[in-house]
C-alpha cells in the first residue's frame, strides 16, 4: 500500500500542551489557572506544521487530541464536536494520566501501516512515546516532534528528541493568542450589578458576565453550568463574595441568600445556553 504522500495528521498531548504552553505563554503550568482556545488553535497548530516542515503543500487529514480525566468534561465535550479533531481519553489515576501515550503509539501505528499519512507531527514530551515513533518511522513515514520551548529547564525527554526525524519548536505567536487566565478577560472586579434580591443578582451576574465572555470560554462556562452542574471555582467565589458583601441588605441574608443567588445565577445561565442551542 502507498503512502499518501503530502498528508499528515497532528498529535496533541493536551497534558504536555497545558503545562508546557501555560507555563510559557502564562507564566502557570497549573490546568485549573487558565484557559485554552482549542477551537482555535487546533487550525492554527496545523497551518503552522504545514508551512514550516512541508511548504505549505501538505495536506491536513486531522488532528488527534489526548487527554485524561475522572470523567469527560464540557471543554473535552467541545473538542470533541470540533471538524476534523478525533479525542482519545485515557484516564485519571491520583492526579497522574495514565494510557495517553499507548493510545498515541496505537494511532500512530495504524495510521502508519495504512499509508494513510506520510507524515506525523507529535506534540508532546514523554519518552514513553519513544518506541512509538520508532515504529511508526519503520513503517515509513517521517515523525515531527514538536516542543513548545520552555522558560527554564526543558521539557521534553533527550531520548524522544533523538528518535524524531526533526524537533520543530512552536512560534510563540502560534501560542499566546489561544492561552488566557481564566475570568481575567473581562475582569470580574469590571462588573457591577445592582439588584433586589439575591436570585435576581445571580441571574444578572449570568447575563452580564458570561456574555462578555470569548465564544470558546463562553461555551465551556455553559456546559459546565448547564451539562455537569458545575460552575468554575474562581467564578462561584466571585459570585459568593459578592453576595456576602450584600446580604445586610437583603431578605433573608447569609446562607440562604447565597443559595438563592446561586440558583439565579444558573437560570440565568441556562436563558443564555437555550439561546445557543
Amino acid at each position: 500500500m502507498g503512502f499518501m504522500v503530502g498528508r499528515y495528521c497532528v498529535f496533541v498531548d493536551a497534558g504536555y500542551l497545558y503545562r508546557a504552553g501555560g507555563l510559557t505563554c502564562l507564566g502557570v503550568g497549573d490546568r485549573a489557572s487558565q484557559f485554552l482556545d482549542a477551537e482555535a488553535l487546533v487550525p492554527a497548530l496545523s497551518r503552522f506544521c504545514n508551512e514550516r516542515i512541508l511548504g505549505g503543500h501538505g495536506s491536513w487529514l486531522r488532528t488527534y487530541w489526548y487527554d485524561s480525566a475522572e470523567r469527560n468534561t464540557a471543554d473535552h465535550e467541545a473538542i470533541g464536536f470540533l471538524p476534523r479533531v478525533k479525542l482519545r481519553m485515557g484516564r485519571l489515576v491520583a492526579g497522574q494520566q495514565k494510557g495517553v501515550d499507548s493510545l498515541i503509539v496505537r494511532d500512530l501505528m495504524v495510521l502508519a501501516g495504512r499509508g494513510a499519512i506520510s507524515t506525523a507531527f507529535l506534540l508532546g514530551g514523554d519518552e514513553d512515546l519513544r518506541e512509538g515513533v520508532r515504529e511508526a518511522q519503520d513503517l515509513g513515514i517521517e515523525v515531527v516532534l514538536l516542543g513548545i520551548e520552555p522558560v527554564t529547564g526543558s521539557n521534553l525527554s533527550d531520548l524522544l528528541v533523538m528518535e524524531a526525524d526533526q524537533l520543530l519548536f512552536i512560534d510563540q505567536e502560534v501560542l499566546r493568542p489561544h492561552f488566557w487566565t481564566p475570568f481575567s478577560n473581562p475582569p470580574l472586579s469590571t462588573i457591577e450589578i445592582s439588584a433586589e434580591d439575591p436570585y435576581e443578582f445571580g441571574r444578572q451576574f449570568a447575563h452580564t458576565y458570561i456574555a462578555l465572555l470569548p465564544g470558546f470560554e463562553r461555551q465551556v462556562v455553559l456546559r459546565s453550568v448547564i451539562r455537569f452542574r458545575w460552575t468554575p471555582r474562581a467564578l462561584d467565589a466571585e459570585l459568593v463574595r459578592r453576595v456576602e458583601a450584600m446580604a445586610s441588605i437583603w431578605n433573608p441574608p447569609g446562607d440562604d441568600a447565597v443559595r438563592r443567588a446561586r440558583k439565579g445565577f444558573t437560570e440565568g445561565c441556562r436563558a443564555l445556553w437555550s439561546t445557543r442551542n
